[in-house]
């Protein structure tokens, strides 16, 4: 009678083989998880820029929405008023809460005029819209009379994952996949 003790080659690489479909499939399934996380992101923040545009257009008040990073690294969107968009001006709103963008990316915004690329830190990011048209007014305070305003929305490997274009002159909010 043979003593089998222990596994034969052919086992071994079978369980291998399994640890590493395994592996893969997880990782695949977490930066599907990441992706769907940045794109949902996205898709808040625009619903957010056109219910305070249309808020600003039908209310009395000056509404303004702040784009934040907490601490932790946590974005979120923030209802409150300013009477310009300014970080130092805004004021959030009484009995509304921010809601969650997520953590684990990061978001960007993008003037036409100025240009660059600047990243939305904790002292966060103020938009505002004009009562009577809807447009949205420059950074400055002054009124837009052409260009775009585009925020972006990275995951965490840094990889675009969408955009949210306001065209300056009409207020209006494009969502790019």
């Amino acid at each position: 009678m043979k003593n089998n003790k222990g596994f034969s080659l052919v086992e071994v690489l079978i369980v291998i083989a399994m640890t590493a479909i395994l592996g893969s499939v997880t990782v695949l399934s977490f930066s599907t998880l990441d992706t769907a996380r940045a794109k949902k992101a996205s898709a808040k923040i625009k619903g957010q820029l056109n219910l305070i545009r249309t808020t600003t257009m039908n209310k009395s008040g000056d509404t303004a929405l702040k784009i934040y990073k907490d601490s932790k690294g946590v974005y979120y969107v923030q209802q409150g008023t300013a009477t310009t968009p300014s970080v130092s001006d805004f004021t959030e709103a009484t009995g509304v809460d921010p809601r969650e963008l997520g953590g684990k990316m990061r978001l960007t915004y993008t003037d036409s005029l100025s240009g660059g690329e600047t990243e939305i830190g904790t002292d966060g990011l103020v938009l505002k819209f004009k009562k009577d048209d809807g447009s949205l007014f420059n950074q400055d305070g002054s009124e837009a009379t052409k260009g775009t305003f585009t925020i972006t929305v990275y995951d965490k490997k840094n990889t675009k994952r969408g955009t949210v274009e306001i065209k300056k002159t009409t207020g209006n909010v494009q969502n790019n996949e």
